[in-house]
């Protein structure tokens, strides 16, 4: 598939989203919504945004009603102080239904936000009809990013703070240089640097598993082959998902990195799109990607 440039597409589903705002005990919640039909609730990763799922929007959209909020702390929703996961998990609950979403929906979260996607599946007990965990650090061990990741809070000068951004961003997010542009490089800076509170910090997978386990929900797990986080570890994930959760699903895309959703757009979209298709039983070639998308 032929996709327009990142920072066209971005600007493009930036202009046509429908842009509303929900109240919490810490400030205003922002959300983008793009899309009609059953709701798709999209949670992005840790020092991130909508932006982390500009790669699957455009396929999404065709088939669901969209709901992308910025995460507490971060992007347009950078004001909004929370004291730790369940505080997030409640404001997302209590926006999606000020937003009219009071019935079933499915439900995807990337990295930090798979995390805040298995206490949302705790607070809104029954309304989940399926989980979506993409780079997940639940269900087994994991290297945490203050190993990984070199440091740029200090560094005045903003090419060598680039330089250093560009490394952690093939380090941690993306496996394949040729993917990292420089648009994508300054993207991410941008939202590491301007995130107000550390996500990280919050990071206790042992919750995650937790949230799976006391009342399961109909769950599919992704990652890429080289997640940084995880990578040495996937065989621990499966054998939790086959003692706690033997009907799950689990897919490890080849060559790929954590930030799974763009490295491998195309077949994560088509992974979820056709399991989406038989949860709604939708004929097969309604929800087909194709160059339309």
């Amino acid at each position: 598939m032929t996709h327009p440039s990142d920072e066209n597409l971005i600007a493009e589903f930036e202009s046509s989203a429908e842009k509303l705002m929900t109240a919490t005990a810490g400030g205003m919640l922002t959300w983008r919504i793009w899309g009609e039909g059953t709701p798709l609730v999209l949670l992005h990763g840790g020092h991130g945004s909508w932006k982390h799922w500009f790669r699957n929007i455009p396929v999404l959209q065709n088939h669901f009603r969209l709901y992308v909020p910025d995460m507490p702390g971060m992007g347009d929703s950078r004001d909004v102080e929370y004291r730790d996961i369940a505080d997030v998990a409640g404001y997302l609950a209590s926006g999606l239904e000020e937003l009219g979403v009071n019935g079933e929906y499915f439900l995807a979260g990337f990295s930090f936000g798979a995390q805040c996607a298995a206490h949302l599946h705790r607070a809104h007990r029954g309304r989940v009809r399926k989980a979506y965990l993409l780079g997940s650090i639940g269900m087994g061990r994991y290297v945490p990013l203050n190993r990984q990741l070199r440091r740029w809070r200090g560094v005045a000068d903003e090419v060598e703070r680039l330089a250093i951004h560009r490394l952690n961003f093939l380090d941690f997010m993306v496996k394949d240089p040729a993917k990292v542009s420089p648009f994508l490089v300054k993207l991410h800076a941008q939202q590491v640097e301007s995130a107000l509170l550390t996500p990280n910090e919050s990071f206790r997978p042992a919750d995650i598993d937790d949230c799976l386990t006391e009342q399961p929900v109909p769950l599919m797990t992704i990652w890429g082959e080289y997640d940084a986080l995880v990578k040495d570890y996937f065989d621990e994930r499966i054998e939790f998902l086959k003692h706690y959760r033997p009907e799950a699903q689990y897919h490890i895309i080849p060559g790929a990195g954590h930030w799974i959703m763009y490295e491998a757009a195309d077949e994560v979209n088509q992974i979820l799109l056709e399991d989406l298709r038989r949860q709604c039983a939708v004929p097969e070639e309604a929800l087909a990607v194709s160059e339309a998308d």
